[in-house]
């Protein structure tokens, strides 16, 4: 069983929406905050030391965390910075696999792949889009298989 780590787009892609939902913010408070006085340095203060603890801290951690593997007979998905969690399907029980990109995704050459079994789903993110491809077709082979 070998442990497959995303593609390093997955953290850029991370990122990209992190500055973006933080340029929203200070426009916000900008707007709301615009009289004089100290509200506006306070907020700023606090939500650029907030920005930059999740930009080098967390996000970093995890994507570091992040990571699936594929044995014979179920999918293992890992992950998780304060509270560590492994995820595993059964591949007997997928019923589709899908391979989603987005906007960002496709400028970075990175995938997700979907994988549906009755009870729930799982999101393998950051792949490299040839690797996701090829994923898919093991994936939805291995299931084939087993209905057979």
């Amino acid at each position: 069983m070998t442990v497959h780590k995303p593609k390093r787009g997955l953290l850029h892609i991370w990122r990209m929406y992190l500055l973006a939902a933080a340029l929203i913010t200070a426009f916000t408070f900008s707007l709301v905050l615009a009289a004089p006085g100290y509200w506006w340095r306070f907020a700023a203060i606090i939500w650029a030391a907030v920005f930059l603890a999740i930009f080098c801290v967390y996000l970093p951690a995890l994507y570091d965390a992040k990571a699936f593997s594929i044995s014979k007979d179920k999918i293992v998905s890992n992950g998780g910075v304060f509270y560590k969690y492994a995820h595993s399907l059964p591949i007997p029980r997928i019923q589709y696999v899908s391979l989603i990109t987005g906007p960002a995704q496709r400028v970075l050459g990175v995938c997700t792949v979907v994988v549906v079994a009755p009870g729930g789903k799982m999101l393998l993110s950051g792949l490299d889009k040839s690797d996701g491809e090829s994923l898919v077709k093991l994936l939805t082979d291995a299931a084939k298989e087993s209905e057979e």
